[in-house]
């Protein structure tokens, strides 16, 4: 078993996550969301949804290290949606999230990475004919 990161798989991974978060930030920018509003909700388990159908993608590319691989789509896939969603925030006269905000959303959105890497795993066992 390698425990080396393949930023390959990661960066696919990501990509995708980051295109589902992106326009989850479009959207909820578009819509102009009150902050106090439970819509936000719906958009942040979209973005939980991308990561995790990231973190599918890379961890299909690393069967052999299908969790960290995810984990890591979630979380670097977060740093760009946030940073995306901070500039909207902020060009809009809004304040931008606090640090609470910051790493409880990069825990869940690497969780997300990392169902999306189990179910990689799960799928990928299946798919091989038994050793026995």
């Amino acid at each position: 078993m390698s425990s080396r990161v393949d930023w390959k798989a990661v960066a696919a991974g990501a990509v995708v996550a980051i295109a589902v978060g992106v326009l989850a930030s479009v959207v909820a920018a578009v819509i102009d969301l009150p902050k106090d509003s439970n819509g936000w909700y719906v958009f942040f388990w979209i973005d939980i949804i991308g990561a995790a159908v990231g973190g599918f993608i890379a961890g299909r590319r690393r069967l052999d290290t299908p969790l960290m691989h995810g984990a890591l789509v979630g979380a670097c896939a977060y740093v760009v949606i946030a940073a995306f969603a901070t500039t909207i925030t902020l060009v809009s006269g809004h304040a931008g999230p606090g640090v609470a905000q910051v790493l409880f959303a990069i825990l869940w959105l690497a969780l997300g990475g990392t169902i999306g890497g189990w179910i990689a795993s799960w799928r990928g066992q299946r798919a091989r004919p038994s050793e026995q």
